[in-house]
């Protein structure tokens, strides 16, 4: 009878030598490791174009309405909106304004404070919550704004004809094209006839039509999000 070494070294030959020439025991083969790492780079590929997919279609889903990220950076570069040159002080002094889809705000807090609006409503609150108590008189920016997120285009024409005369100014600037875009020719109207029931006799509306040419990002935007 063997020793006990020798029968496990017989053993070891019978699996390891020829009998068995393409099985390992115990010996990691590197012959496969090329194409591992090849599928493992490229599912780590897939699975970042897949997040920043998400992430752009998250995105456009957010700012399908036009009030994408950073507006007035893009649309000023830094400098003063050049549209607050075309408004009249006779426009806005004293008066009920409205500014229907005012994106960050920014230039309707400038209308408030050049042109000293009586109250200027634009479609998160600021003035109310700043002077809860009314200590400040009614017209003083930055009291005479508040904001309101809220869809403007009413969901049939019934509710349109119910709207009361509130406002003496009604500003609509670079909204038309999201509007038609997201709810289309029946949108515009609506959006045009409410604009009219809210006004009062003899009031102004300042509209800033756009073209419905679409940009390359915008029209990736709209894509991703109809997916």
């Amino acid at each position: 009878m063997a020793p006990p070494h020798e029968k496990y070294h017989q053993f070891s030959e019978s699996f390891c030598g020829a009998k068995y020439p393409n099985i390992s025991f115990g010996k990691r083969s590197h012959e496969n490791e090329p194409f591992i790492n090849q599928k493992w780079e490229k599912n780590k590929k897939l699975k970042a174009q897949n997040e920043k997919h998400n992430q752009k279609k998250e995105e456009a889903y957010k700012f399908r309405f036009g009030n994408y990220h950073q507006y007035y950076g893009y649309r000023n570069q830094g400098q003063t909106d050049p549209r607050i040159t075309c408004m009249k002080q006779e426009w806005f002094s004293g008066k009920d304004v409205l500014d229907i889809g005012c994106n960050a705000g920014h230039f309707t807090l400038a209308l408030a404070k050049y042109f000293s609006p009586k109250c200027i409503i634009a479609y998160g609150p600021v003035a109310q919550s700043m002077d809860s108590k009314g200590r400040y008189s009614e017209g003083k920016f930055p009291f005479n704004v508040q904001f309101i997120q809220a869809n403007f285009i009413l969901s049939s024409d019934e509710f349109v004809n119910n709207q009361m005369q509130y406002f003496d100014t009604v500003l609509c600037l670079s909204v038309t094209k999201w509007v038609h875009l997201n709810w289309g020719d029946i949108g515009i109207k609506r959006l045009f006839h409410r604009a009219h029931k809210l006004l009062r006799p003899g009031g102004s509306f300042i509209l800033e039509a756009q073209t419905f040419h679409i940009g390359e990002s915008q029209a990736a935007c709209m894509k991703l999000y109809t997916i």
